[in-house]
C-alpha cells in the first residue's frame, strides 16, 4: 500500500451508515405503502402521486416516451398508472427517490443534471434492449440501468473529499475512473453501488448487474441482464453529455456478443449505431427532464 493509499484508506462503515431508503419523501413512502396493499385503485394512487409535482412530471414523461410506443399521449397520472402498471410505478418511485437522495449540488467535478439524464437514458435504453434480446422482465432492466452508477452519485455526496481526490487524479495523472477509485478508497463505484443495492435487499441479479456493469464477463447471477446494462451504459455515454470532470472513452466488452447470441462483433456495432441514430433523432422525446427534483 502506498503512503497515499494508507493516508486515505477507506472505511466501509461510512457506506454502512448511509441509510437512503428510510429517508424517502413522504409521498414516495405513501405510494409504496398503497401499492403493497391488496386492493388499491388507480384513482387513489393518482391522488397521492399528484402531491409531488416532480414525480408527476417524471411518470408522465416516461409514459409518453418512445419506449412505450403509445398511439396517443398520456395526459393524466391515472392513465399513466394504467399504462405503466402498479409494479412499474413502485419501481420508478423507489429508484428515482434513491437517485434524488444521493444528489448534491453541482461542482466542477460533477454535473448532476447530466448525471440524471445519463441514468434515465440508460434505464430507457436497457428497457428497449431487454425487449429486443428476450429478457423477460423489462422493468427490471430499466431499474438496473437507472441505478447502475448509483455508486458515483453516492461517493460525490457522502464521500466528497475522496471524490474530489479521485477526480484530480484522473485529471492530472490521466487515470481511468476505477483506477483512481481504487487508489483513493480501495473500492470502485461499481462495488460501492452493488454493496448499497445488497444492503437495500435488491434481488441478486440487480446487485450483480450493478457490480459488473463495466465487467460483464464477470457476471455470474445474470449475464444477460448485466450485458444489457453494459451496452445501455455504453450507448448512453455516446449520445449524452459527460457528467464527470473528464470524459472517459470506454470500449464495449466483446463478451456481450456471445451472451446476446449475436453472430459477431459487427452485429453489435450495428445495434449500437442504430440505437444512437434513433435516440439522437428524437433526443428530447427520450429525455426531456432531469431526474433531479
Amino acid at each position: 500500500m502506498t503512503d497515499f493509499q494508507h493516508k486515505h484508506q477507506f472505511d466501509l462503515k461510512r457506506i454502512e451508515d448511509i441509510n437512503i431508503l428510510p429517508t424517502l419523501p413522504h409521498v414516495a413512502n405513501e405510494v409504496m405503502n398503497l401499492i403493497d396493499r391488496q386492493y388499491v385503485s388507480a384513482a387513489r394512487l393518482a391522488k397521492v402521486i399528484t402531491q409531488d409535482q416532480g414525480m408527476v412530471a417524471k411518470i408522465l414523461s416516461l409514459a409518453n416516451s418512445p419506449v412505450y410506443g403509445l398511439a396517443r399521449k398520456v395526459s393524466t397520472i391515472e392513465m399513466a398508472i394504467v399504462v405503466l402498471g402498479f409494479d412499474a410505478i413502485k419501481e420508478l418511485v423507489i429508484s428515482l427517490s434513491i437517485l434524488n437522495s444521493t444528489y448534491t449540488r453541482n461542482d466542477k467535478y460533477f454535473n448532476s443534471a447530466a448525471f440524471g439524464k445519463h441514468a434515465l437514458l440508460s434505464g430507457l435504453i436497457a428497457k428497449m434492449l431487454a425487449s429486443d434480446f428476450g429478457y423477460r422482465v423489462s422493468g427490471e432492466a430499466f431499474i438496473a440501468g437507472l441505478l447502475h452508477d448509483v455508486g458515483i452519485s453516492t461517493m460525490q455526496k457522502y464521500l466528497n473529499t475522496e471524490f474530489k481526490l479521485i477526480s484530480e487524479l484522473r485529471f492530472y495523472k490521466k487515470l481511468k475512473q476505477h483506477e483512481a477509485e481504487n487508489i483513493v478508497i480501495g473500492k470502485t463505484h461499481s462495488e460501492i453501488g452493488s454493496h448499497l443495492a445488497e444492503k437495500w435487499n435488491f434481488p441478486n441479479h440487480l446487485v450483480d448487474s450493478i457490480h459488473n456493469h463495466h465487467t460483464p464477463q464477470n457476471a455470474r447471477v445474470s449475464p444477460l441482464l448485466t450485458s444489457i446494462i453494459h451496452v445501455a451504459d455504453y450507448v448512453a455515454n455516446l449520445v449524452g453529455e459527460p457528467f464527470l470532470l473528464i470524459e472517459e472513452s470506454e470500449s464495449i466488452d466483446d463478451s456481450v456478443v456471445e451472451v446476446l447470441k449475436l453472430p459477431d462483433k459487427t452485429y453489435l456495432d450495428d445495434i449500437v449505431r442504430n440505437y444512437c441514430e434513433v435516440i439522437n433523432s428524437n433526443f428530447e422525446e427520450y429525455i426531456d427532464l432531469s431526474v433531479k427534483t
